[in-house]
């Protein structure tokens, strides 16, 4: 997603739907957008806090998918890249607590 795109500028959703970090709780596409524009500091904040939080959720969800057998780590992982190689959406990672397969 390229947020310096003008398809943005009214795009009153989060970041990704369901994610619960500052960025995404508090702040809409639009106002990202429009930070970007005005060339301000705090869009790069919020997407690295995002980005952040977002890499935190896979590595919980690969540590609790260890914690139970090697086995279902890899499953989990070929799911992963699975859709990564598809170009469809990952697997849903943003939500809290969200460790089903």
């Amino acid at each position: 997603m390229d947020l310096w795109n003008e398809e943005f500028l009214r795009d009153r959703s989060s970041l990704v739907a369901g994610c619960q970090c500052h960025a995404c709780k508090y702040h809409t596409k639009a106002y990202i957008h429009h930070l970007l524009k005005s060339k301000e500091i705090l869009p790069d904040v919020l997407l690295y806090l995002h980005n952040q939080h977002q890499v935190l959720l896979l590595f919980q969800c690969a540590r609790h998918y260890l914690s139970i057998s090697k086995d279902t780590f890899l499953m989990w992982l070929g799911k992963l890249r699975e859709h990564n190689l598809e170009g469809e959406p990952k697997p849903k990672l943003a939500k809290e607590g969200n460790t089903t397969l």
